[in-house]
């Protein structure tokens, strides 16, 4: 199947059941199945998306929110999703083979079903304190699982693990200041990663390629598969006087 450049058919199905057995706890639990014809992904060099192949995501999602008093909540939630393309890439494959003689540069550009960026776990959680007015607090864990970068699996994404905290007090008359404090333990990750070829002087194939070319016109305009990243923000903190007339 082709990719579509606009509207896709898709097509899914969920079922689940919810749970408010133990006081305060709202529980629910889902499995799911999606197919799309045509997968949306990212391209990073370019810095926008494209049409892909079709593709097919099922898994189950698991959600949580207790109130055991009025002034504190917690919630968590965690999926887990095994998500793939359907079919086979004959392009990806013909430019597997256009490379070949250069190991290098064929790294990463197998044909597979990897759909790049979508990692198999995702969740969250958090507690919050406080009432409508005096002293609040709260305490976020964010955490995405490892991931694909290319189709073929052979880069991959490390997981993020990020802790943000809150702490504030409410006056009666609508003002409050509260601090916050992200990336909360200085967790050394990245915000997000992709992977694309390039050429820099430091890749063997560079000389191959400028300033005479000598290797095929594929091979350098592909280049080297490589992580390209964003580092996650360290340990910041934020001052915010806020007030409601």
């Amino acid at each position: 199947m082709s990719a579509s450049p606009l509207l896709v058919r898709t097509e899914g199905a969920e079922v689940g059941i919810r749970s408010r057995i133990v006081p305060g706890l709202d529980s629910s639990v889902s499995v799911f199945i999606l197919d799309q014809a045509s997968e949306i992904v990212f391209n990073g060099d370019a810095g926008n998306t494209s049409a892909s192949r079709p593709s097919r995501r099922y898994g189950v999602e698991w959600t949580n929110n207790y109130r055991p008093t009025q002034w504190i909540a917690v919630d968590g939630d965690v999926a887990l999703t095994h998500a793939r393309f359907r079919g086979y890439d004959s392009d990806q494959a013909a430019l597997y083979a256009s490379l070949a003689g250069y190991p290098e540069a064929q790294i990463g550009n197998a044909a597979g079903n990897y759909i790049p960026n979508a990692p198999a776990m995702v969740a969250s959680a958090g507690i919050t304190i406080g009432e409508k007015t005096g002293p609040f607090g709260g305490l976020r864990w964010r955490y995405l699982g490892a991931s694909p970068l290319t189709e073929d699996n052979a880069f991959r994404s490390p997981p993020i693990s990020v802790f943000n905290g809150r702490f504030g007090y409410r006056f009666d008359n609508g003002w409050s200041i509260q601090l916050d404090a992200l990336n909360l333990f200085n967790s050394k990750t990245n915000q997000i990663t992709y992977a694309y070829g390039s050429l820099i002087k430091t890749d063997n194939l560079y000389k191959l390629c400028f300033p005479v070319q000598v290797a095929p016109a594929a091979v350098c305009q592909n280049g080297v598969m490589d992580s390209v990243l964003h580092p996650i923000e360290p340990l910041a903190v934020r001052l915010t006087i806020a007030g409601t007339f």
